[in-house]
């Protein structure tokens, strides 16, 4: 645990990638096969099961520190991070080990951690003030945020992946591969992990996700930028869940890209692909809707995370799965063959399979760029967030790796609301207001549309934190309601109806775009003009 907390300390402490490499590959060589297990699994941000409930938790430090609830939610407000919070409220004391078998950090997890979710709340009240008692402030602060499910540092999957190619010599995108879906850290994991043999595809996994980098046009003469529109093959960028369809003669599996297994929620995609003997896995889109009338996000989004889905949630809200890549056909793995030798092998499978609901997404043609510029604008009206452009020649990589697919995309929709509610940061943001609620006119009064935290520079923070601090109207835990004075402009992607929110509309992805200090609050945005937004039919190609 002590190693594992060091090793925190120094990834937050560096911003270079190839350190971060450096210093995982050194930790992943001189601990455990278990330990290592454990660490990556951590650190590719997968969580534990079952979490601690935090609300106990902050009535324990409460009793544990000796300070009343009040001045518990002032420092909550002030930092923003519980486990933070927690860890600079423990009185520091002489550090002791709990128990040797748990001084690793599997044996921490495994011994301690994992077992004390299901103890009775006196005990685990007991063991908890223990920990505080005898942990390092670093090593509670670690300890709290993996056993209530908010551990994370800034690294990405790939660059521990990279780490244990750099420290066992298997090459990334091997162990990107093996480490897909769900699995148990062990000793046993960790060997097949870094096992140098190159195993068959496995047959119920999905394969790592090639990602497309966002456009961005340099040059005026995009020919001088990417060549010859010839050379691309050009797809609608669907707005959907990106997942892969795997079958077996055995059984048919839909993944998302969050690494969730989600046929139970689409079980018309996967049915009746039993009877098909081949082998494959398709890259796609789930969308709402038929090809002829693609719906919003918004009806897609009720068939999330069901675990069943009845014949009238089907009629009512059909999706259907639309393929755009082949990764795996007949035991052979396609992604190292040209972009347009892939596509025809999955043309000749849907051909072949004729099944309802597996669509080929269309490819487009252009002559030249300025028609798929033109082409472009009227993208939202059709259901697409604007087009993939797609190397002829490119094979299939892992992550997203620039140069073979691009994402040109639509301007956002943009919205001048005003600031009303701020909220601490996280992590390195802590000390400052950095998430925003932003709100629209309704009938003369400002009403919460959306939250937003990113899109100001470090600047503009530290000068926005400093006027939320001054001009505080009232206090709501870690949350401060401020005077009603800036607009900002405020970027996203749809807007959708919501029962759930107290405008009755939600936006997409929304992001700062910029701090409009040439504005006053009367020159917000009002409901009817965010409502005039709302997509009214289906959209076709």
């Amino acid at each position: 645990m002590k190693r594992f907390a060091r090793l925190f300390f120094n990834l937050d402490h560096t911003n270079r990638s190839s350190e971060k490499v450096s210093l995982l590959a050194k930790f992943f060589k001189q601990e455990t096969p278990n330990d290592v297990a454990w660490a990556v699994y951590l650190l590719s941000g997968k969580k534990l099961a079952k979490k601690l409930n935090m609300a106990k938790l902050k009535e324990w430090i409460q009793a544990y520190a000796g300070i009343p609830s009040w001045l518990f939610q002032e420092c909550y407000a002030t930092t923003g991070d519980l486990a933070e919070t927690i860890t600079l409220l423990v009185p520091k004391t002489k550090n002791n080990q709990i128990v040797e078998e748990n001084s690793d950090l599997s044996g921490w997890i495994e011994n301690f951690m994992i077992p004390l979710v299901d103890k009775p709340e006196e005990l685990q009240k007991e063991e908890i003030f223990s920990v505080w008692r005898t942990l390092s402030h670093l090593e509670i602060f670690i300890f709290l945020k993996i056993i209530t499910g908010g551990f994370r540092v800034g690294v990405q999957a790939k660059l521990v992946y990279r780490a244990l190619e750099k420290a066992f010599g298997v090459r990334t995108e091997i162990i990107s591969m093996r480490a897909m879906g769900k699995w148990h850290p062990s000793t046993r994991f960790f060997n097949s992990l870094i096992d140098p043999e190159i195993h068959e595809l496995p047959g119920d996994k999905p394969l790592p996700f090639y990602l497309a980098s966002p456009l961005v046009i340099k040059e005026p003469n995009l020919t001088d930028q990417l060549g010859l529109v010839s050379d691309w093959l050009i797809e609608p960028k669907w707005d959907g869940i990106r997942g892969q369809l795997i079958h077996t003669p055995k059984q048919t599996y839909l993944w998302s890209r969050g690494e969730e297994i989600i046929s139970q929620s689409f079980p018309e995609i996967v049915e009746d692909l039993h009877t098909w003997g081949d082998s494959f896995i398709l890259d796609g889109e789930i969308l709402p809707g038929t090809p002829q009338n693609i719906g919003t996000f918004a009806t897609l989004q009720k068939r999330i995370g069901r675990k069943t889905a009845g014949k009238k949630l089907r009629q009512t809200n059909p999706a259907f799965f639309m393929a755009f890549d082949c990764l795996y056909y007949n035991q052979k793995d396609l992604r190292t063959l040209k972009q347009t030798d892939r596509r025809t092998i999955l043309q000749s499978i849907l051909e072949k399979v004729l099944h309802s609901c597996l669509h080929l997404s269309p490819h487009l043609l252009f002559s030249e760029w300025d028609a798929v510029a033109k082409a472009i604008k009227s993208s939202r009206e059709k259901r697409i967030e604007g087009f993939l452009l797609k190397r002829k020649t490119g094979i299939y990589k892992n992550g997203r790796v620039r140069g073979d697919w691009w994402k040109w995309k639509i301007h956002p929709l943009t919205l001048d609301l005003v600031l009303v509610y701020a909220q601490a940061g996280h992590g390195r943001r802590s000390g400052l207001f950095t998430d925003y609620t932003f709100a629209v006119w309704k009938e003369r009064k400002l009403v919460p549309l959306t939250k937003a935290y990113s899109g100001l520079n470090d600047q503009e923070i530290v000068q926005l934190d400093r006027w939320i601090k001054q001009n505080t109207l009232k206090k709501f835990g870690p949350s401060r309601q401020v005077v009603a004075e800036h607009v900002f402009e405020i970027a996203f992607e749809g807007v959708q109806v919501s029962k759930r929110h107290q405008s009755g509309i939600a936006l997409r992805f929304p992001r700062i775009q910029r701090w409009r200090k040439d504005k006053t609050i009367d020159h917000a945005d009002n409901i009817e003009q965010v409502k005039a937004m709302v997509p009214k039919i289906g959209g076709n190609l």
